[in-house]
């Protein structure tokens, strides 16, 4: 699964109900959210790259 802005706001995700979705995320994250989630990805990615080889 990817995590991404629209996951966080996704209202059947846990990101949305227990979280308070992106824009309240990306206070806590003191508006590095979206840096935060690329970067994120970025290594679930490269790794899985990396075991598939």
């Amino acid at each position: 699964m990817l995590v991404d802005h629209s996951a966080l706001d996704d209202p059947n995700l846990i990101f949305k109900c227990e979280g308070g979705g992106f824009t309240r995320l990306d206070k806590i994250f003191n508006g590095q959210l979206q840096r935060v989630l690329e970067t994120f990805n970025e290594f679930i990615w490269k790794d899985g790259e990396a075991n598939a080889a």
